[in-house]
């Protein structure tokens, strides 16, 4: 194989990585822009505090992942704070497929 084969071929593989190292910058930067939290799901989800005037309590296990749910006044909230009182989630169905 020739010296000129092997520069091109080396400046090719130079060309990819830079290429590669740009596309992942363009990729944090989209992430950057659309304000992507990711949470530690192995860490506790509860709250640092108690609040005793509002009603909270854990949510039903999905995915084996559990958090603290705090709802309306149910007198005034039957239906969606209703069932997250009474089942843990509202919507378990639409919530199990995330």
């Amino acid at each position: 194989m020739s010296i000129h084969r092997k520069i091109r071929q080396f400046k090719i593989i130079i060309l990819i990585l830079i290429l590669l190292l740009l596309l992942q910058t363009i990729k944090i930067k989209m992430v950057n822009k659309v304000n992507l939290k990711i949470i530690d799901l192995s860490s506790d989800l509860s709250p640092n505090e108690n609040y005793s005037n509002i009603m909270c309590r854990k949510s039903a296990p999905i995915s084996n992942v559990t958090t603290t749910l705090c709802v309306h006044n149910l007198d005034n909230d039957k239906y969606v704070s209703g069932a997250i009182w009474n089942n843990g989630v509202w919507e378990y169905e639409v919530i199990g497929k995330f």
